[in-house]
């Protein structure tokens, strides 16, 4: 919703993001559950689909597991969570806390490998998401405060989670999701 080739949209709350995720089952895959599979975003959208809709889901495989947001509170409307551009200043300070995140990753187990995308490819990309990511970032993620807590999660479907062995970027939350679960 909102990126690559789909069209605008008035609201990127989690539940907007949920319900285009039923249409596309149930375009796909008509009364019959489904096996999902998310990284990332897509470990917190496949978990809140299980949540909502139970009985569509036949199993989750999560990889990239990322922790979980949801906050409990009261549902809000789509513009409780309106987008407000960061100011040239936060926009700096934000460039110096990347540039300083960048230094401190090792990225030596990364230089053979060929780039995905070449710079024209990556710059239209960029240019491409950078119109409506940050917009639809900030609406999707300050609309996970009234997600369900992860105590209020109903998630009992079969999971496989899938855990790397090197550090990385966030912390591993692939027991945490374990525990939703009573067959993995």
């Amino acid at each position: 919703r909102g990126n690559g080739k789909s069209e605008k949209a008035a609201c990127y709350s989690w539940r907007a993001h949920v319900h285009d995720f039923s249409m596309l089952i149930a375009s796909v895959s008509p009364n019959r559950p489904v096996i999902l599979a998310g990284s990332s975003w897509g470990v917190v959208l496949a978990i809140l689909f299980a949540h909502t809709h139970p009985e569509l889901v036949k199993g989750i495989i999560l990889t990239g597991t990322v922790s979980w947001q949801g906050g409990g509170s009261e549902i809000q409307d789509c513009n409780s969570y309106t987008y407000k551009a960061p100011t040239a200043e936060e926009l700096a300070m934000l460039n110096q806390a990347l540039e300083k995140f960048k230094q401190e990753i090792d990225t030596s187990q990364f230089k053979d490998q060929p780039p995905l995308f070449t710079p024209k490819e990556e710059e239209a990309i960029k240019n491409k998401n950078i119109q409506v990511s940050d917009k639809v970032q900030h609406e999707t993620l300050s609309s996970l405060q009234d997600a369900p807590s992860y105590a209020e999660l109903n998630t009992d479907v079969p999971m496989i989670i899938f855990q790397g062995t090197k550090k990385c970027l966030y912390s591993d939350v692939s027991k945490i999701y374990a525990d939703l679960s009573t067959t993995f």
